[in-house]
């Protein structure tokens, strides 16, 4: 029997973005100067990866479902709200815009094993709870004392801060406390069960 393996892909909502001069070349960043209901920039970089792996997969005979979530609940997010000027019932017609042009475009590009749906609907059919798993996942931060940890928080601060300030004009200490709130956010993504038990590709 042929293995199978179910791959999760986390996408950003179709968040505005502008070009910034990187290493090598002109690299899109996000900037939340506004929010479309197309695809998105994830979305395209992720296609650029998936597709050579995809073939190792088929050529391995490895069975796989890929399963990409738009993250509609972000739109729980009074930061992002009001820097896009959107309330969340907009923001969520949006997001639930972008799920159909992603999956059109997975059809067209012939990933018959990739899908798209809304994270919290994904979540919601799981019944895990997203929300409440990220402020245990704070308070666990907060309170550690794993020199681990610690370094990686310490680590991600220096490269986030500067970022918050960017995005959302926010204070070193307001940055702070918005990058334990996202760290938070992001491993309550993976902890739940099911991504828990496949692969997170991004």
């Amino acid at each position: 029997r042929a293995a199978s393996e179910s791959i999760y892909s986390p996408i950003c909502p179709d968040y505005h973005f502008r070009e910034v001069k990187g290493k090598n070349r002109l690299e899109r960043v996000h900037d939340f100067d506004g929010m479309g209901t197309e695809a998105g920039i994830v979305y395209e970089k992720l296609m650029r990866k998936v597709t050579t792996l995809f073939n190792v997969l088929e050529r391995k005979k490895i069975e796989y479902c890929h399963l990409l979530l738009v993250a509609d609940v972000e739109g729980n997010d009074e930061i992002i709200l009001r820097k896009l000027s959107m309330d969340k019932k907009e923001f969520l017609r949006r997001c639930r815009q972008t799920v159909k042009k992603i999956n059109t475009d997975l059809t067209k590009r012939g990933f018959y094993k990739s899908r798209c749906l809304l994270m919290s609907q994904f979540f919601k059919s799981e019944k895990y709870g997203f929300f409440g798993n990220i402020e245990r996942i704070k308070k666990r931060i907060l309170t550690t004392t794993n020199r681990q940890i610690k370094k990686i928080v310490s680590e991600a601060e220096k490269k986030r801060v500067p970022l918050y300030n960017f995005w959302f004009n926010l204070s070193e200490k307001d940055g702070r406390a918005r990058m334990i709130e996202d760290m938070a956010m992001y491993a309550s993504f993976g902890y739940c069960p099911k991504i828990n038990n496949g692969i997170i590709l991004c």
